[in-house]
């Protein structure tokens, strides 16, 4: 009876007496927060589709019996989500319940689990066969599993054995899992120096027909976010990043089918509301913080405290450092308090604390972790709704109240002992806060995502490795080749975290390389963001010399074949600058500016640069580096900036470009809007006090998205809550005129 359903059904997979088309497809189209994946489904299909992304859609369920009844249920289930996925968004890679064995899942037993994947992997493989037939697609569906978490050697055991068993017990041709999957975290890259093929030894050892099937980590982390965020270390520190590229190098030396590296952003769910540390890009969580927008109505208003009133004063000066901060003191007291006295009645509506040290949003170990902010009620203190924080994960805590309260003064108190600090206090106004318009966009990236795109770049699709030697081993180095066919680019992976400076003389008179070859090095280290930090000619020896600067991740592109130069200037070059000098057009400036502060739209400034490709076809083109001079005007932080990519046949006209009328530059604030779309990530620069060209490799940019002509677009954006690290500085950047002009390197 259930092959007999199954076949009718396929027989008309859109239109049957089965599935209920009609009752599932407005879902797709309909938001969805029943997970901590918020998404209107069709949307992020399509949209990943679009981008080239391929996706695998794990789909839970843990309610699988023996009877018939439930396998039926089950398959259908997991035909009509493949069904629409592949037809929709080309999904073909499908997974079971994340972690089965778990607790969050149950566990699930092992038995039930296999029996399950019987059921799941013939429905989603039908499903995909048949989107194929209908649609002439040649998608290749996939079954991945197990999903596990951790070490599992009986779980690993038992799949390999039953691999090539189907739903009614008979023996067939085909694996029932087709990628094999676990999660992994906690470990440094030396711990993956043989995970893999301990792994894929397990299944050979099981497989009936001892064999193994391509190994990949569905999820991979160098820690857990529950370990992470009670570390010092964050996501852009060299310790963390370099042991996130040894990771890669180890699984790929291993023959790792892939690494989804967990998680892409910093979302929020249950028990993180306010978003993860370990998010490789940071987004916002719904709604679009811009603190440094709202006026403080506490701003350097007297404070009183429970103790150590000298310091009191600081939690109001506007200045969030660990150097400008009361703390309590390890006294006995049950409660510790700061009470601010606004000087006049207010209508609040938000507020804003930092407590423990400065170390960003998530990173702070001695952070305050219960406490609560009150207001004044004639002579009653009331807590203010939305703003009792109990287990609290963060450094810094932004809430919208529940309802807004008037009042003449505030009070933070706290009940945890021992030494409290708090940095800042800030309290804005009812109406002046976030927009209630939702807000999900992904506003920067950390380094160990730029590791991950350096990585991607140069190792995807399973790319066969060359030989590379070093004269001497070194655990602290990493060092990788591959080639690829398409692009006839070779890649060299270096991971360097060593604490002093690697010299290295990289010989490649094996490839057969021509001399005059340029080769760039892109660099993720304390100072940088994957801009290109070397462009070498290759010398008539074939070799050159590179310095390694401490815990770096560095990648070399080598073209294999000869390559001709032609450099493109700007024809065009403008400053945008907001508030007051919104409709002021400047081209008449000498210099090009980039600037960022929110409290103050009148010293926001946005640069545009445009180039004529002219006779430089994309299509044709190898390598494209754009070159723009410049440095910051104060500081000894670099000083990082978004760059992107907007298709444009035509040059703007300097002469009457301005803030209001700048190409996808929103109205109120330094942000570029429509990425991905219209506007495109062309990477990120970081500029220190001298003054120098800095380079990115645009290549892939210009090929995709370039006809004859681009503009770039240079901007400080806000990336995350409180951050106003930059206030104060700027970067100026060298124009058309200059000596040092922007530029266009392109090679044929």
């Amino acid at each position: 009876e259930f092959d007999k359903r199954k076949a009718e059904l396929r027989a008309s997979p859109e239109k049957n007496k089965y599935i209920k088309w009609d009752e599932l497809l407005p879902l797709y189209d309909k938001p969805d927060s029943s997970s901590t994946n918020a998404m209107i489904y069709n949307f992020a299909i399509k949209d990943l589709k679009r981008l080239g992304i391929k996706t695998i859609l794990q789909i839970g369920s843990t309610d699988f019996n023996e009877t018939w009844e439930n396998k039926w249920k089950q398959w259908q289930r997991y035909y009509a989500i493949a069904y629409h996925s592949a037809k929709t968004g080309d999904v073909a890679m499908f997974a079971m319940q994340n972690e089965p064995n778990h607790r969050n899942a149950g566990p699930m037993k092992l038995d039930q689990w296999i029996s399950g994947a019987e059921i799941a992997s013939d429905a989603i493989h039908r499903a995909v066969e048949d989107v194929n037939k209908k649609y002439g697609k040649k998608l290749e569906g996939k079954f991945v599993g197990p999903v596990t978490a951790g070490q599992n050697n009986d779980w690993w055991a038992a799949i390999a054995k039953n691999i090539k068993t189907d739903y009614h017990g008979k023996t067939v041709k085909e694996n029932q899992v087709d990628l094999f999957s676990t999660h992994s975290y906690n470990s440094p890259a030396a711990g993956y120096e043989s995970r893999i093929n301990n792994i894929r030894k397990i299944l050979e050892e099981n497989h009936p027909e001892g064999k193994s099937i391509p190994i990949l980590y569905t999820e991979i982390g160098r820690w857990m976010n529950a370990y992470l965020i009670d570390k010092e270390e964050t996501m852009d520190d060299p310790s963390l990043f370099t042991e996130w590229a040894g990771i890669y190098s180890n699984n790929m030396k291993n023959g790792g089918y892939g690494m989804w590296a967990f998680k892409f952003a910093n979302t929020s769910s249950g028990p993180y509301p306010r978003g993860i540390k370990s998010g490789h890009h940071l987004i916002w969580q719904g709604q679009r913080v811009i603190e440094d927008a709202y006026k403080n109505l506490a701003a350097n208003k007297p404070v009183k405290s429970s103790t150590s009133s000298a310091t009191a004063k600081l939690v109001t000066d506007g200045i969030k450092t660990d150097v400008s901060a009361w703390q309590s003191g390890d006294g006995t007291e049950t409660e510790k308090w700061l009470e601010i006295d606004l000087g006049s009645t207010q209508e609040l509506g938000s507020a804003v604390i930092y407590t423990g040290s400065d170390g960003g949003m998530y990173t702070a170990p001695d952070r305050i972790k219960n406490f609560k902010l009150q207001y004044l009620k004639g002579d009653v203190w009331v807590d203010i709704p939305g703003m009792v924080e109990k287990e609290n994960k963060y450094a810094q805590v932004f809430t919208v109240f529940k309802q807004p309260v008037t009042t003449s003064k505030i009070r933070f108190i706290s009940t945890d002992k021992g030494n409290l600090k708090v940095r800042e206090i800030k309290v804005f106004a009812k109406g002046d806060e976030p927009s209630p318009k939702s807000d999900f966009n992904v506003s920067g990236i950390q380094r160990t995502g730029e590791v991950v795109r350096l990585f991607a770049k140069g190792f995807k699709e399973e790319r066969k490795l060359l030989d590379t030697k070093a004269s001497v081993e070194d655990s602290d180095l990493d060092t990788y080749t591959s080639f690829d066919a398409v692009s006839g680019n070779y890649y060299m992976w270096l991971v360097q975290r060593g604490l002093s400076d690697y010299q290295l003389n990289i010989d490649l008179a094996n490839l057969k390389i021509p001399a005059g070859t340029p080769i760039t090095a892109e660099t993720v280290n304390g100072l940088n963001y994957g801009e290109v930090t070397n462009l070498i000619s290759l010398a008539n020896t074939r070799k050159f010399d590179i310095t390694l600067a401490p815990q770096s991740v560095v990648l070399l592109t080598i073209p294999s074949g000869k390559l001709n130069l032609t450099t493109v200037s700007a024809n065009a070059n403008v400053t945008v600058k907001g508030g007051a000098d919104a409709a002021k057009n400047l081209s008449s400036a000498k210099q090009m500016e980039v600037q960022l502060d929110a409290s103050n739209p009148s010293n926001n400034q946005v640069s545009y640069i445009h180039f004529d490709l002219g006779n430089n076809k994309p299509a044709q083109i190898k390598r494209t580096v754009l070159a723009i001079n410049g440095h910051v005007d104060v500081g000894d932080k670099p000083y990082r900036l978004h760059v992107y990519g907007i298709p444009q046949q035509k040059a703007f006209d300097q002469n009457k470009v301005n803030w209001n009328t700048a190409l996808l530059l929103d109205s109120k604030e330094a942000l570029i809007k429509n990425v991905g779309t219209d506007a495109f990530v062309a990477g990120e620069i970081a500029f220190d006090k001298k003054d120098k060209y800095h380079y990115l490799d645009v290549t892939d940019l210009i090929k995709k998205h370039a006809n004859q002509g681009i503009t770039f677009v240079l901007v400080r954006e806000t990336r995350q809550l409180g951050d106003d690290e930059d206030k104060g500085r700027k970067v100026i950047i060298s124009t058309s005129k200059s000596t040092a002009a922007p530029k266009l390197q392109i090679w044929q």
